[in-house]
Parts: structure tokens; C-alpha cells; sequence
């Protein structure tokens, strides 16, 4: 039990039963359990510089309510009454439920999101068959569709592939081959032409969002809009979605090259030199060591390396998490 976490006026009411607040609340998250000893009033004195009567009044007040127990000679303990351990479990999972939450709300989620995110845990881990839900994801960007088959990964129960949208366009069977997935994604600019191969299967079909991760934003707005920078890719989509993302925000097209990275190589320089590096998540530069002195070289000289990285908008992901929970409980 960690003293220091004690925070005086932290809840209202004399200073006993600030300190009794406390130790319920530990008690509450687990972090005590029932059997386990208490410091010593004495402990309590030292550690958080208060009379040594208040620890025993809080003391005192959780024993009346059953919390603590005292054992002659031997100091305090949490109590292991039969009936409390069931309370105190149900605390220790309601304390899990608001650090769940807390993280949530620093992740910008809505009540809504935080429902949705849950029912699918819950409904995950409690269908009654061992039911999976196969997802495709299609489009036209191979570095997007692996940052998206990462960022689902969170999903319980859900096996992910990824196409090429060109790979399904000359597939001898279009509709057969994307017909074996309970959905399937696709993002707007390749949406009509997949819904057109599905058919009458096209109920299967989520319309998706996915632009450029707030990180990554974030890293592309700290730049200089007169910086030169190279891009490194493995598609035509890719690039034009980064070099889009950098003139929207005001960067100067002349100052932007690229590369595709079978094309980049240690040797490769970009004429003039540039500032900034982007590139995806799986590029040959992060995952090579041959390239890590090329890295630390730019870096040195002031340089910036940014991941492109592509995520769901929060529209997309409830749309997903909702449709596989049907799926779930459907079955």
C-alpha cells in the first residue's frame, strides 16, 4: 500500500475520514485485499505526518462498519468475512471500470463510443459459440490497408485480411472471392467499383474513412511550409495521399520528391538534400538496419522522420465495432 498516495482534501470531511476514504478506495481497486495487514498507526504517523490519533479514528470508523478487523498484539487487517469478499470483488471491477474509462475519456471518446467498445467485450466474451466474424478490408493503398488491419487488431473474435483493390478487380470471381467475409471494408474512392463486384452482396459492403493519424498531423504541422521533403512509397495511392495531405496544409509541390522504396536505397540522395522524411510504418528504412546510419545522419543534421500513418475515423470504427456485435449476437 502505497502511503504517498494519500492526498489530504482530496474528499470532504474531517481528516479521519478523509484517511477512511482512502483505504476503502484501496480497498476497492484491489490494491488491498481481504487478509492482508494494514501499516501500523504508527507507519501511518510517520509516512503522512499526521496525528497519531487520526489513524486510529479512521481505524476505529472501518472496524464499526466491518471493514477492518483488529487483532490483539498483531495490528489491523482488511476483514474476511463471508459476504464482504463478493462486495469487495465487485469494487475491485468497479475500480478496473473507471481507470477503463479514464483512459477512454484522454482518448477524446464519447459515453456512446465507451458503451459500444464495451457491449463488444462483453458480447465477445460471452456468445455461447466459439462464432468468429472474418473481415476483408479492400482498397488501393497496400501501406493504408496494413496500418488499418493493425489498428483493428483490438477487435475479440475478428480475423482481418487485406486485398489490393487490383487484386479483386482481375480475380477470376470477383464476388466469390469477397462473398466468404462477413464484411468488408472499403474506403470511399474504391466503394462504388467493389459494391459493383459484389452484387447482391454488396449489403456487406462499410464505407470508410481513413485520413492521416493526429500524430502524424501533429509531426507534419511542426515542420517548416518551406521545408524540402522526400517521400519514400510502395504505391502511386500512397503518394498522392501524402503529397495531397502536405499541400493542403501549405508546402510548396516543388519541394516535395519521392521514391519508391525499391528505388531508395543507402546510396540514394535526394538532389538539393531535405529536411523531412516521410514515409509508411512497414518502409524498408525503419525495418532494415542498413539504413540506420542514414537515419541518424538526417537527424543529426536537424532532419525530421515521420510515419504516414493512416487510421479509422471514430465515425468508421463505431460503424465496424456495431456490425460485428450484430454478427456476434446473431449467432
Amino acid at each position: 500500500m502505497d502511503l504517498q498516495r494519500f492526498q489530504a482534501g482530496k474528499s470532504r470531511g474531517p481528516l479521519f475520514v478523509q484517511l477512511a476514504d482512502f483505504i476503502r478506495a484501496s480497498i476497492d481497486v484491489g490494491v488491498l485485499r481481504p487478509g492482508d495487514q494494514l501499516p501500523t498507526e504508527r507507519m501511518f504517523t510517520a509516512q503522512l505526518g499526521i496525528a497519531r490519533g487520526t489513524v486510529r479514528q479512521a481505524f476505529g470508523l472501518l472496524a464499526q462498519e466491518g471493514i477492518l478487523v483488529s487483532k490483539q498484539g498483531s495490528g489491523s487487517y482488511v476483514s474476511d468475512v463471508p459476504g464482504h469478499k463478493e462486495a469487495w470483488g465487485r469494487g475491485s471491477a468497479a475500480g478496473a471500470i473507471k481507470s477503463a474509462i479514464e483512459v477512454m475519456a484522454e482518448l477524446g471518446m464519447t459515453p456512446g463510443e465507451m458503451e459500444g467498445l464495451f457491449h463488444h467485450y462483453l458480447t465477445a466474451a460471452y456468445t455461447a459459440t466459439d462464432r468468429t466474424v472474418s473481415l476483408a478490408i479492400v482498397g488501393a493503398s497496400q501501406e493504408t490497408l496494413m496500418d488499418l488491419k493493425w489498428q483493428l487488431a483490438y477487435l475479440e473474435r475478428v480475423n482481418t485480411s487485406v486485398f489490393i483493390l487490383e487484386s479483386i478487380t482481375t480475380a477470376p470471381d470477383p464476388q466469390r472471392l469477397l462473398g466468404r467475409y462477413d464484411l468488408v471494408l472499403v474506403p470511399g474512392s474504391c466503394y462504388r467499383t467493389v459494391a459493383e463486384l459484389l452484387g447482391e452482396a454488396h449489403g456487406k459492403l462499410i464505407e470508410i474513412t481513413a485520413p492521416a493519424s493526429r500524430e502524424t498531423l501533429r509531426q507534419i504541422f511542426a515542420l517548416d511550409r518551406e521545408a524540402r521533403i522526400g517521400i519514400i512509397c510502395r504505391s502511386n495511392e500512397f503518394l498522392a495521399k501524402v503529397k495531397g495531405t502536405l499541400v493542403s496544409h501549405g508546402f510548396y509541390p516543388d519541394n516535395i520528391q519521392s521514391f519508391f522504396e525499391g528505388d531508395y536505397t543507402t546510396a540514394t540522395y535526394f538532389p538539393g538534400g531535405i529536411h523531412a522524411l516521410i514515409t509508411f510504418s512497414a518502409a524498408h528504412v525503419f525495418q532494415s538496419a542498413r539504413f540506420q546510419y542514414r537515419n541518424e545522419e538526417l537527424i543529426k543534421k536537424g532532419g525530421t522522420i515521420i510515419r504516414f500513418v493512416s487510421h479509422l475515423d471514430r465515425a468508421s470504427v463505431v460503424e465496424v465495432e456495431t456490425r460485428v456485435r450484430a454478427l456476434l449476437e446473431e449467432n
